[in-house]
């Protein structure tokens, strides 16, 4: 008779910074940075309660600033060993970067449509590729993985950056026909088991 071993299961809750004062007025921020709104701030401190409720042993970190704001907001309750990493930036998004969206669909229609179209392809002039981003995404946490094979990990980095681990591992093109996956102010949990990601629990949510 043979035992079957079973591989041990780890997980990354992955959240997006707070809410930023380029994000109320609508801006694109990628590698651009601005601080953190009071809304922000107060939901960082909803969200501390929730995950000190969970099994988190590190928190991995974007090296930009509002992610740098948040995480010091949420460690102030949960005492982790913090490693930053450069690759989990937002996609880079070039010119567009401080336009309003409103600005970039006015003034950059055609190229923007142009752009969508391409998914994983999608390049904002002299910015950087959603499928550049997704490859240097994957190469921290491969690297996280090595370096902390034993711990359960939070993520705290940026939207785009969590759309481009989610829809690599849902197996999404990123067109805009596809159905919605996730929401955007809320935790989402991949699980690593056998070398393989896989998808957890999405769109945890705190009442903000």
């Amino acid at each position: 008779m043979t035992t079957s071993i079973t591989s041990p299961k780890y997980s990354y809750g992955l959240l997006r910074h707070g809410e930023t004062v380029w994000n109320s007025e609508k801006r694109v921020q990628g590698h651009g940075d601005s601080p953190l709104t009071l809304k922000g701030r107060e939901s960082l401190e909803k969200w501390a309660g929730l995950l000190g409720e969970g099994n988190w042993q590190r928190i991995l970190s974007s090296d930009l600033g509002r992610v740098k704001e948040t995480v010091s907001i949420i460690n102030s309750h949960l005492n982790l060993p913090i490693s930053e990493d450069p690759r989990l930036r937002e996609q880079n998004w070039g010119q567009w970067e401080g336009l309003k969206v409103s600005e970039v669909r006015e003034h950059f229609g055609d190229e923007l449509a142009n752009q969508v179209n391409k998914g994983w392809d999608f390049c904002p002039p002299g910015g950087e590729s959603r499928r550049d981003t997704q490859k240097r995404v994957f190469e921290a946490l491969h690297d996280s993985r090595r370096h902390y094979p034993e711990q359960n990990v939070l993520v705290a980095c940026h939207l785009g950056v969590i759309k481009c681990v989610l829809y690599t591992i849902a197996g999404r093109n990123f067109m805009d026909d596809e159905p919605q996956l996730i929401e955007k102010h809320c935790m989402h949990e991949i699980t690593f088991q056998h070398h393989t990601y896989h998808l957890g629990q999405l769109n945890i949510s705190v009442d903000l």
